[in-house]
């Protein structure tokens, strides 16, 4: 069995070859911003993480500048 040789005129080729580029495009921008987002994820957990390890920091300082009752003789 034989198939029949399929032609195509320049125009519907040409429409078919862009239609597809634009797919592949797109499909590659939509994979970009993916990771994009989840960069930026990974950059909000670390500000987090950050705030989070500077306040536990601020509050040891306060906590050993705290007299813990002792005066200073006056």
């Amino acid at each position: 069995m034989q198939f029949a040789q399929l032609v195509i005129g320049d125009e519907k080729r040409a429409e078919l070859h862009r239609a597809e580029r634009i797919l592949r495009i797109h499909d590659r921008i939509v994979q970009r911003f993916n990771h994009i987002d989840h960069l930026a994820d990974l950059v909000e957990k670390a500000a987090a993480d950050l705030v989070e390890a500077s306040v536990e920091a601020a509050n040891e300082r306060t906590e050993m500048a705290e007299p813990h009752g002792w005066t200073i003789g006056l």
